[in-house]
């Protein structure tokens, strides 16, 4: 297995162990690489330089919202890639990085962070086109993990992250309603 072209701290991911991208870095860079499996070739760069975004999808269908910006601090921009090329998409209504996420290209929660002050407990969703702001989690919280059982955004968890997220799992429901199963 073939190293990244470009070595890079901060970097988000998304995709498979066969098929994924490497998108961002620190300080401010745009840079998306793409791998096969085996090597990673660099495709067009985001349309917005950043770093500790939240994406998921796959190299063909992926979807980046927020991250942070040296200059600008947390940023609320959101792109689309199709395989080929980045096109800016809706803004998150609130600016962050390091939230959990899940869901595809056209369906994506996007839950938590940090806004540039403090953690947040903000979740927002998109159906394809905007992104509205839905039950928030109820504890603030940045760089947690993330599932999902399926490719959209009806069912999945965030778990721990910073304080006071730490040990906190909560659940999202296709109801909309975020529900918390443990605490700290």
């Amino acid at each position: 297995m073939n190293n990244l072209n470009t070595a890079r701290t901060y970097v988000s991911g998304c995709g498979l162990q066969t098929a994924g991208l490497a998108i961002g870095n620190s300080p401010n860079s745009g840079i998306t690489e793409d791998f096969d499996g085996t090597s990673w070739t660099e495709v067009n760069d985001l349309n917005t330089g950043r770093f500790v975004a939240m994406a998921s999808g796959s190299p063909t269908a992926a979807i980046i919202t927020g991250g942070s910006n040296p200059s600008d601090g947390s940023q609320a921009v959101s792109e689309q890639f199709d395989g080929s090329s980045w096109t800016e998409i809706a803004d998150l209504n609130t600016g962050r990085q390091g939230g959990g996420r899940f869901g595809n290209k056209t369906a994506q929660v996007v839950a938590g962070g940090y806004n540039g002050t403090a953690n947040v407990g903000v979740t927002e969703q998109f159906d394809g086109s905007s992104w509205t702001e839905v039950a928030d989690l109820s504890i603030g919280r940045n760089s947690g993990g993330n599932m999902s059982s399926g490719t959209g955004t009806t069912d999945g968890i965030v778990f721990g992250g910073t304080a006071p997220g730490g040990a906190a799992t909560e659940e999202w429901t296709a109801a909309l309603t975020a529900h918390t199963i443990a605490f700290d």
